[in-house]
């Protein structure tokens, strides 16, 4: 069964978990693959996120260590537009997946 990743957003965020422990809140970031840097003084790049392709904001994952131009393949974080920070190939499948589960789980739910 094939899940899209706006199918996994829309089920992450219809039970938020603040609503389950309203003392805990926590932002979520989703992984995704940088496949091009579209500026470089902006630090703009395309990140493939589930097959869905968006322009996000690299400057909190880049330095003079890693310039923009070595973050293509990189695998990163996203929230709300930004890479907050690389993450290994390894943690971003297993983030994935948990992340389809949880949509399965969800419409199981539903249904």
């Amino acid at each position: 069964m094939t899940i899209f990743f706006s199918q996994i957003i829309l089920s992450v965020f219809s039970a938020p978990l603040w609503s389950i422990y309203p003392k805990k809140k926590m932002c979520l970031g989703i992984p995704g693959q940088i496949i091009e840097i579209t500026n470089v003084n902006h630090k703009l790049a395309i990140v493939n996120i589930g097959g869905v392709k968006r322009e996000v904001n690299i400057a909190c994952i880049v330095d003079e260590q890693h310039p923009p131009q070595a973050c293509v393949g990189d695998w990163v974080l996203v929230h709300v537009g930004f890479a907050m920070n690389r993450i290994n190939e390894q943690e971003a499948a297993e983030t994935l997946q948990l992340f389809q589960e949880l949509a399965a789980v969800q419409a199981g739910i539903s249904t």
